[in-house]
């Protein structure tokens, strides 16, 4: 006689599978990103699933293992300008859930072209870019909280 595990969940609808299935992915994504540094906190919720992880963030504690995906780009392998967090709060990329983010990798910028937002404290603060050029990396996914001085976007400047 086998011991099966008592369910006190309820079955996932196809919908709730593929938000769960989004949610796995960026998650995999962001502690692989953010392997060398130490997270204590992570939510994340997309279609009305959500994920939310708190572990003790210690020099001596290693991050929890994850399956391998292809390594997301990060700073140290994109030269350019980086766009940095003037404090701390949480990153939206568009100006209200489901719009179009302000601009995208690839996207060609002028300086003062509002990139993203900074919410802190209820108060929604503009990220602008300070040179111009073309987005090469962004560095942080959308409703992502974000340290003072962090990198937000590396931005390949025009040259004249």
């Amino acid at each position: 006689m086998t011991d099966t595990p008592p369910t006190d969940t309820p079955p996932q609808d196809s919908a709730a599978t593929g938000a769960l299935a989004t949610l796995r992915h960026h998650l995999i994504g962001i502690l692989d990103a953010t392997r060398d540094r130490p997270v204590a906190h992570l939510r994340l919720a997309f279609s009305g699933a959500e994920v939310e992880l708190a572990w003790p963030a210690t020099p001596s504690t290693d991050p929890p293992a994850v399956p391998s995906a292809d390594p997301p780009a990060t700073p140290a392998t994109v030269s350019g300008h980086a766009v940095a967090a003037p404090l701390v709060g949480t990153f939206y990329a568009a100006p209200a859930p489901g719009e179009k983010p302000f601009v995208q990798v690839g996207d060609y910028v002028v300086a003062g072209q509002q990139l993203g937002i900074l919410e802190a404290m209820k108060l929604m603060n503009r990220i602008d870019a300070d040179v111009a050029g073309h987005v090469a990396m962004a560095c942080v996914i959308d409703g992502t909280p974000v340290e003072y001085g962090q990198e937000l976007f590396v931005i390949i400047p025009e040259t004249s």
